[in-house]
């Protein structure tokens, strides 16, 4: 893994470096489905510049740490460093790297890690430690703002803001969702109040008391559920890998 690295860092000096991983769980390996199998099937690397990166934030680059190398002249330039928070620390970390990146090479043929998931690892035990993820989002937000990227990436902020959120919401303990929810709202700008409303109200119509659609992360079975609850009965009518 090292030497690959290291050849392919002397070869193409880059601010980032990815490739692919082998997924373990329950005995079974999987392998990690980065490419991108249109346009750069192809290809045994891909040398995004900048505005590609950008193109491409969101779905479609790992958020993990592990699965790629940084150059050091570029984190300290950029004052890139891990959030002190419980969880999630990853993708805080890659979104900022990712929009002061000037290239990211993909090495799309090569799996150099393997990553074992294990059912009652720290990251996977769901409790009051999601609550964190509003403070995370602030001070990410905070960074864009004084490196003045908040502009140029604003929009895709908001969409991680919702993803992340969401990830959380559907991991955080009853006895903390609302306080989670009430705590958003400072997350939001003064025009979105209209979409914070919609998405996060605490009060319910007499309708929605009878029937309700939501996802749920269940840490026994390491899987998303979609729940249909009605009149007070729950039914799991879809289930997606996390």
């Amino acid at each position: 893994m090292y030497e690959i690295l290291a050849k392919k860092i002397e070869e193409t000096p880059a601010d980032i470096i990815g490739f692919n991983y082998i997924a373990i769980q329950n005995g079974k390996e999987y392998k990690s489905e980065y490419k991108n199998k249109d346009k750069y099937k192809n290809l045994k690397e891909v040398n995004y510049t900048h505005e590609e990166i950008k193109e491409n934030f969101l779905g479609h680059f790992y958020n993990m740490v592990w699965a790629y190398v940084y150059s050091l002249d570029f984190l300290i330039k950029n004052e890139i460093k891990f959030f002190n928070t419980p969880l999630q620390e990853d993708s805080l970390f890659n979104f900022m790297a990712k929009i002061h990146a000037q290239n990211l090479i993909m090495l799309q043929e090569s799996y150099l890690y393997y990553y074992r998931i294990r059912e009652k690892s720290l990251s996977r035990i769901c409790d009051e430690k999601y609550m964190h993820t509003i403070d995370d989002l602030k001070e990410l937000k905070k960074h864009l703002i004084n490196k003045n990227k908040y502009d140029e990436f604003k929009e895709i902020y908001k969409i991680y803001r919702e993803q992340t959120l969401q990830y959380s919401r559907e991991r955080i303990p009853e006895e903390y969702r609302l306080e989670y929810m009430e705590k958003s709202k400072i997350l939001y700008e003064p025009e979105e109040k209209k979409i914070y409303a919609r998405k996060y109200k605490n009060k319910r119509t007499i309708w929605e008391s009878i029937f309700s659609l939501y996802n749920y992360y269940n840490p026994k079975t390491l899987k998303r559920e979609k729940i249909l609850k009605l009149f007070g009965f729950k039914f799991i009518v879809g289930i997606k890998n996390t």
